[in-house]
Formats: structure tokens, C-alpha cells, sequence
């Protein structure tokens, strides 16, 4: 469903949104096209930003058990997640799987778990977080203090 506001912009049905880019997914998928991480990533971020996070998690366990690795920009998006909601706990398990696939985090995602923390009141925790990121050589960006 979709619309056209004063401007003549149409806008989409956040659920169509999701439900859209869910069917287009299961129709690579039908077409024998392999789905890469990218892709992942694109119906990840749909389902969390149009309001359907209880999608996220069979989005990303389905990724993994294609065996596909997930990238930075596959836990900056479930970070950020995180952060917009206040969910502490899970971002301290985002971080975990992300150590578990041997990833590096990035400026980017110590930004986002530095939202999270100062979000959940954490502020002890984020200016240690500053120290980790010093200690790897990752310099804090502009975005890491928003």
C-alpha cells in the first residue's frame, strides 16, 4: 500500500516495505540466485527500520546457516538497532557473535555500541569503551559522540 503525500512523494506501508523486500528475497532465492550478505543486510535493515524486528533474528540465523559470514554492516545495522531501542543486553550478544566470526568492529560499530550505553545510562561503561577503541588504534569519529 502506498501513498502520495502534498509534495507528491509517495511513501510506502511500512509493512508493505518489509513484507515487500522479504517476498523479493524468497524470490532470488526461488530463482536458484545465491543470496549474498549484502542482500542480507538490505532485508535486515528493512525489518528493523520499518518495525518488524522480531523478523531480525530468523533473517540473520537464516544467513548464517546459508553459511554466509556476516559483515561490519550486518552488526553496525543490528547495533544501531540496539542503540534506537536500549537494548543492552543484546547489544553486549551482537558484539559477542561479531568476536566469534573474528571480525574486527570498526569506528562505525563502537559508535553505535557507544550510543547504546549512553542510551541505557551506561555512561562509566562508553568512556571505557573510548579507552578500548584508543588501546586498538581506532580513532573515536564525529559520530561516536552523537
Amino acid at each position: 500500500k502506498s501513498w502520495m503525500n502534498s509534495k507528491g512523494v509517495f511513501h510506502e506501508d511500512k509493512r508493505a516495505a518489509v513484507m515487500g523486500a522479504i517476498a523479493l528475497f524468497d524470490l532470488i532465492k526461488e530463482e536458484n540466485v545465491a543470496p549474498t550478505t549484502e542482500l542480507y543486510n538490505v532485508v535486515l535493515g528493512t525489518c528493523l527500520r520499518h518495525g518488524r524486528p522480531p523478523d531480525a533474528p530468523r533473517v540473520y540465523n537464516q544467513m548464517r546457516e546459508e553459511g554466509l559470514r556476516p559483515d561490519i554492516y550486518t552488526f553496525v545495522t543490528l547495533m544501531s538497532h540496539c542503540a534506537k531501542h536500549h537494548l543492552l543486553h543484546q547489544a553486549f550478544e551482537i558484539m559477542e557473535h561479531m568476536r566469534q566470526t573474528k571480525l574486527a568492529p570498526s569506528d562505525l560499530l563502537y559508535a553505535a555500541l557507544a550510543k547504546v550505553l549512553v542510551n541505557c545510562r551506561q555512561a562509566g561503561s562508553a568512556a571505557k569503551l573510548l579507552d578500548e577503541m584508543r588501546t586498538q588504534g581506532i580513532k573515536p569519529q564525529l559520530e561516536t559522540y552523537l
